[in-house]
């Protein structure tokens, strides 16, 4: 991960903490503060990050920490953090295209049966939501041409995915139909 990018992964946090009221000495944001502060590369980061989650598991600003460490984690291919932050982040928020985008390439690089399985649900999920995004109007910043071009590669994608899993799972003709749709 470049420094610009870790850079803007500590500010961004930093902001959020910051903009709060001073906290008493000693306290879970001060720490986090701290932490944040004295991390100079993204494994540090993380590192920070991950210590103050296990010092603090019900950390106030827990939804805003992993998503910051799923973010450094993809940042650094980090492909273990990756799929840990982006589950717990999909957890919360089942929806988020970006996260299960991250998620689905994670489980890509795994062939295993579980992993497998766990892609097949989250392209199944990405899918849907591709499906479901058809059916709004076009966002103003693109054209209707832009716009249904990276729904389809979108929906491609999930199905390529669909289908990997699959053939990994041993449903061949499965993958096949769904090769064959991508």
């Amino acid at each position: 991960m470049s420094r610009a990018a870790i850079a803007a992964a500590a500010i961004a946090l930093c902001l959020a903490v910051w903009a709060a009221p001073p906290p008493p000495a000693g306290t879970e944001e001060e720490e986090l503060s701290t932490a944040l502060a004295e991390s100079s590369s993204s494994l540090e980061l993380i590192r920070a990050l991950e210590r103050h989650l296990e010092k603090f598991p019900a950390a106030q600003r827990k939804a805003e920490i992993e998503r910051a460490l799923l973010k450094a984690a993809h940042e650094a291919q980090d492909q273990r953090r990756t799929l840990l932050y982006g589950e717990r982040v999909l957890a919360r928020e089942p929806e988020d295209i970006q996260t299960l985008d991250k998620v689905i390439r994670a489980l890509l690089a795994r062939e295993d049966r579980e992993s497998s399985t766990r892609l097949l649900k989250y392209a199944r999920r990405y899918e849907a939501l591709v499906t479901e995004l058809r059916k709004q109007p076009t966002p103003g910043k693109v054209t209707a041409g832009e716009w249904i071009t990276g729904l389809d590669r979108g929906l491609g994608w999930a199905l390529a995915a669909q289908a990997r899993a699959s053939g990994n799972l041993g449903r061949a003709g499965e993958a096949l139909a769904l090769a064959g749709k991508s």
